[in-house]
């Protein structure tokens, strides 16, 4: 028997999956690993789905869309002066790229909706726009959080 011959017979493969075996050769452990080109361009596909664009991006539009809508709320009258209705037809939000931007163009927005809302607003039942961001934040995290989960169980 040549030296080649003995070699191979004192190998031995001790663990085996698709993609890595481990054996032993002389004492010598070895392990082979396969990497399957099919499997890189799948995951190169998913991992361009989690770019931050095509992940979160066309969620920032239905999300300026809700926070004004939960924010922007008339609570139910507590006197009889009359609303004009001009808070609410001020919101505005836009879109650029990953940054969303919402406000309200009233002079007197803040007062009611932002930092320096009164305790009477508070009082009445109108919502800082950043406490309604906040929870309306949060619900995306779960949902994009979901969407990743989803992808990575799917492969």
């Amino acid at each position: 028997m040549g030296r080649s011959t003995q070699a191979k017979e004192s190998c031995r493969s001790y663990k085996k999956t698709e993609r890595i075996r481990r054996e032993t050769c002389g004492g010598t452990p070895i392990i082979t690993i396969k990497i399957d080109p099919n499997d890189l361009r799948e995951l190169h596909k998913d991992l361009k789905a989690l770019r931050p664009k095509k992940l979160i991006g066309r969620d920032l539009d239905p999300l300026g869309k809700s926070i004004i809508k939960m924010a922007g709320k008339y609570p139910p009258p507590v006197s009889t002066s009359r609303r004009t209705g001009k808070l609410g037809r001020s919101w505005y939000h836009t879109v650029f790229g990953l940054d969303l931007k919402i406000g309200n163009l009233a002079t007197f927005a803040g007062y009611v909706h932002g930092e320096e809302q009164t305790q009477v607003h508070a009082r009445h039942g109108w919502k800082r726009v950043f406490d309604v961001t906040v929870d309306e934040v949060d619900k995306l995290i779960k949902k994009l959080s979901k969407r990743i989960d989803k992808l990575w169980k799917s492969k």
